[in-house]
């Protein structure tokens, strides 16, 4: 029941944050401009690029506070590892940010191609995108902790707030004191060091909390190779996070320095509309780490690989449907979406193939966390030191080539291939019905794809309402249920599940 309650609060939570990023995005553009919005997409970027500071620590510590959690290790053992965490976490946020600092005026005369903006209020953004991003990452490491604590329904609360401050209520306050960007970062300075505290106060209550309880007979004494087999654990997770920053944004850094900031700006516009994928896929990876992670250490591996099958076939069916969804009516959402700020022509080709190359990402997830639950991600090292080497010089090439769609073609075509090589290698090593699960996975894709071709024929046939705003709304969110009722056919686990709750409601 907790599972499906933290599951159910992550989606609520995932879908509203992303929603609201996805719908205020028009009015940035509108009120602040499109060098404006380019700035604000560098600020998104840059916080990705910070989390290279992270090297697994978060993660880590996260993993040893389900542990804790579960009475598998003493608070006393605990406490250290988290002291020696959160040290490290400092000197490294505050080490980056002073280098920052330093070249700002090289990162803003030559890395950003700036045309109309003023370029001291350029350096002002920048000093405080770097406060901002470094406030954020520390607090990655609270974060971690709440996680592993599963209190999955404060922290959906909390980020509902928190994104509701920095998306939505900025537009008033910017309405106030005026629509300038230096404005517009002055207030996300204020909501950062909010966001930074509240995490702070509330992972250090439920750590006063559980070491009242403490019931642990684990003794670093008598257990001498824990911090080894941790310390292996935070290399190996850490290499990991700064390959996958390298492999997932490095597109994103590159286009940075190529494209003029307006530029920018639009192919940032169709990666953000791309990563609607992710807001149906991070709240069951927020949920099921912990969960996984818990099964594993309760030895309870029959429970675990369902869980694992369930989620994934589930995750599967959303994102494909979201992302057959959008293709199968992308001039609609885009002129519904921005209100005719934007021609689809300009984004539509980027769009879909980052649409297809984050649905393989998603699923190219789950072969991590059930390493992560088996606290063995050296094969996750191996797979990423493998994809590095393959993505990034392709990126590079065919991104000075081909700009934002060289970039988006070899993103799908890796991801693509990676699911059929890598995917499967680690799911026969870790899931004993690993050709079940490949199976599954595979019928979905093409009953979902499939069925959105011919969909998309049908209504291109017989749809006879005139275009406008309501009747377009009203096509797409029938086109989805259509789509989405032949994924939940298409799945075994969630056509068996709901068969079994129509049975149970009849009787």
């Amino acid at each position: 029941m907790a599972l499906k309650i933290n599951v159910a609060a992550n989606y609520i939570s995932q879908i509203y944050n992303g929603l609201i990023a996805i719908i205020v995005m028009p009015f940035y553009l509108k009120l602040l401009g499109v060098e404006s919005y380019g700035l604000i997409a560098f600020f998104m970027l840059l916080q990705s690029w910070f989390y290279l500071l992270d090297v697994g620590l978060s993660q880590t510590l996260s993993r040893e506070t389900v542990k804790l959690n579960n009475n598998a290790i003493s608070f006393k053992i605990y406490n250290k590892l988290y002291k020696n965490i959160s040290i490290i976490f400092l000197v490294l946020a505050f080490s980056l940010i002073l280098t920052l600092s330093i070249f700002n005026h090289e990162i803003a005369n030559s890395w950003l191609k700036i045309s109309h903006l003023n370029m001291q209020d350029v350096l002002t953004c920048l000093q405080i995108m770097f406060f901002c991003a470094g406030l954020r990452c520390v607090g990655g490491v609270y974060r971690g902790i709440i996680q592993g604590f599963e209190k999955i329904l404060w922290m959906s609360v909390f980020n509902i707030v928190i994104n509701t401050l920095r998306f939505v209520v900025v537009i008033p306050v910017l309405f106030y004191y005026g629509f300038n960007i230096k404005n517009y970062f002055y207030f996300q300075m204020v909501i950062a060091l909010f966001e930074f505290l509240a995490l702070f106060v509330f992972h250090r209550y439920l750590m006063v909390k559980i070491k009242k309880k403490d019931v642990s007979h684990f003794d670093y004494h008598q257990d001498s190779g824990y911090f080894l087999v941790v310390f292996k654990f935070a290399i190996f997770s850490g290499v990991n996070s700064i390959l996958w920053v390298a492999i997932s944004q490095s597109d994103k850094l590159l286009l940075s320095s190529i494209l003029p900031l307006s530029e920018y700006a639009i192919y940032s516009v169709a990666v953000m509309l791309a990563s609607i994928i992710y807001m149906v896929s991070t709240p069951v990876a927020n949920v099921l780490l912990p969960r996984l992670t818990a099964l594993h250490t309760t030895n309870n591996i029959q429970s675990l690989e369902y869980v694992y099958s369930f989620f994934s076939q589930f995750v599967t069916v959303l994102v494909a449907v979201f992302s057959f969804t959008i293709i199968g009516n992308i001039h609609e959402i885009i002129e519904i979406w921005s209100r005719g700020q934007i021609a689809a022509d300009k984004i539509e080709n980027i769009l879909i193939l980052y649409l297809l190359g984050n649905v393989f990402l998603v699923i190219n997830g789950f072969s991590y966390y059930i390493q992560y639950a088996y606290g063995d991600i050296k094969r996750h090292f191996y797979g990423c030191l493998i994809l590095f080497f393959i993505m990034v010089p392709l990126i590079y090439f065919f991104s000075r080539q081909y700009g934002a769609v060289g970039a988006g073609a070899v993103w799908f075509t890796v991801q693509f291939l990676w699911f059929f090589t890598w995917t499967l290698f680690i799911n026969k090593r870790f899931n004993s019905k690993y050709k079940e699960w490949m199976k599954n996975i595979i019928i979905i894709l093409l009953s979902v794809s499939l069925g959105s071709w011919i969909l998309n024929i049908l209504f291109n046939l017989l749809w006879v309402f005139e275009d406008n705003i309501f009747i377009d709304v009203l096509k797409v969110i029938l086109y989805g249920i259509i789509v989405l009722s032949i994924g939940i056919f298409a799945s075994v686990n969630l056509r068996h599940f709901f068969l079994n709750k129509c049975r149970s409601y009849l009787n």
